[in-house]
């Protein structure tokens, strides 16, 4: 006499998650990963069906990575070991992109551009300012506020006065992006 159990398998459709592993380089993250397509049908029992949500692809080397990586992967059956593979292939994407962060950069010193020969006295209030910048959070860390300039360029037609300015700031450092130059006070005589 043989004795056996049947179960009614039923057809499920899974997610499939992209399994990275690694870090990517200093100053980089994983920001997404996906599979196309993004789904798997698989025939479970009842209790697999409890147990089992997902399935995952082999794992997606990302280590020392700084661009994102687009590849094949194999899904990996939930129902085995954790090893097995079914006999599919999947296209995976995991974007990697820079960790950037923003950083206040102070005292900025204001410079005043005049044409050479210029007799206008011009007084700057505040005369160094706060500069915003932002870059890969590995490039921003060590920045001082020497890493940008800021400067005003006088128009010989200003007419002498008071005016509210706006500064010319630019980066020193590749990589490295202003987001707010400030307006300052001019006292043109």
């Amino acid at each position: 006499m043989i004795s056996f159990q049947v179960e009614r398998l039923e057809e499920t459709v899974l997610p499939i998650e992209v399994t990275p592993f690694g870090t990517p380089a200093d100053g980089y993250r994983i920001v997404a990963a996906r599979a196309m397509p993004s789904t798997v049908t698989l025939a479970l029992g009842a209790e697999e069906a409890k147990r089992i949500t997902a399935v995952a692809t082999s794992p997606v080397d990302v280590t020392g990575r700084t661009s994102t990586i687009e590849d094949k992967a194999y899904v990996i059956d939930p129902r085995g070991e954790g090893t097995a593979r079914l006999d599919e292939t999947v296209d995976v994407i995991v974007t990697i992109e820079p960790v950037v962060e923003q950083k206040p950069l102070s005292p900025v010193p204001i410079m005043v551009l005049q044409r050479p020969g210029a007799r206008r006295r011009v007084n700057v209030d505040p005369d160094a300012v706060t500069v915003e910048v932002t870059g890969r959070a590995d490039l921003i860390a060590s920045l001082g506020p020497e890493a940008v300039a800021a400067y005003l360029v006088i128009d010989e037609a200003l007419d002498p006065g008071v005016y509210t300015l706006p500064l010319v700031v630019v980066s020193k450092k590749p990589g490295i992006e202003i987001v707010k130059a400030p307006t300052v006070q001019v006292t043109i005589e």
